[in-house]
């Protein structure tokens, strides 16, 4: 593995402050692996996950190999990782990827008075 990438994701899986994603739209590769490593991931109902490894002919990255499977089942981890399936927001809620799906009018006011007061 390159340094830059070990690095990356050590400091990630390390950061002393909660890591919180926020999907508003398409989310590919690293995008998706990374929420992985997400202390919370909430979604508007427009997002959906892809990982294009194989045909690209490349590897999944960011632990994923690893944290998918805690998330999700075994086989719709490798689903994704090996053949490229794409999620949508509610698939990924039902499957463990985002905590919460939020109606995508209401996505931009809802995250910054999520993050910023706390409440929902």
């Amino acid at each position: 593995m390159c340094m830059w990438a070990q690095s990356y994701g050590d400091t990630l899986i390390d950061f002393p402050k909660p890591l919180i994603s926020a999907v508003n739209g398409l989310e590919i590769g690293i995008g998706v692996t990374e929420i992985a490593l997400m202390d919370t991931v909430v979604a508007s109902d427009a997002a959906y996950f892809h990982t294009p490894f194989t045909s690209l002919g490349v590897t999944a990255e960011a632990c994923s190999s690893y944290t998918f499977p805690k998330l999700m089942s075994t086989s719709l981890a490798s689903d994704m990782l090996l053949f490229g399936r794409k999620l949508t927001a509610a698939e990924a809620l039902q499957c463990g990827l985002v905590a919460r799906v939020i109606p995508g009018a209401e996505f931009s006011s809802w995250v910054e008075k999520w993050v910023f007061d706390g409440t929902t």
